[in-house]
């Protein structure tokens, strides 16, 4: 199983998250996206999609959390904020 952490925003984020939960060779370990109200110009976001699929959450705020999370690849899909050379590294 491939364990990712997936970064993203707006509709194509969402779109590519649901893309990468219908593979079952990934498991989506965590989802770092802005709070409610971000992707106010679209239906839905990328927030809704991962609660819907019951994936961890979480907030732009805490995007170092994921340094806490054994993970095989990074996936950033629309995600603004430049990642820094930890973030970066910490995958396997």
């Amino acid at each position: 199983m491939i364990k990712i952490t997936f970064f993203g925003s707006h509709p194509l984020g969402e779109r590519c998250l649901h893309l990468l939960h219908q593979d079952e060779r990934i498991e989506v370990s965590v989802v770092v996206t802005y709070p409610e109200g971000y992707d106010s110009w679209w239906d839905r976001s990328v927030l809704e999609l991962a609660e819907q699929l019951e994936h961890e959450v979480l907030p732009v705020s805490r995007e170092r959390d994921v340094l806490h999370f054994e993970i095989d690849y990074l996936v950033s899909v629309y995600y603004p904020n430049i990642l820094d050379a930890d973030l970066l590294s910490h995958p396997e």
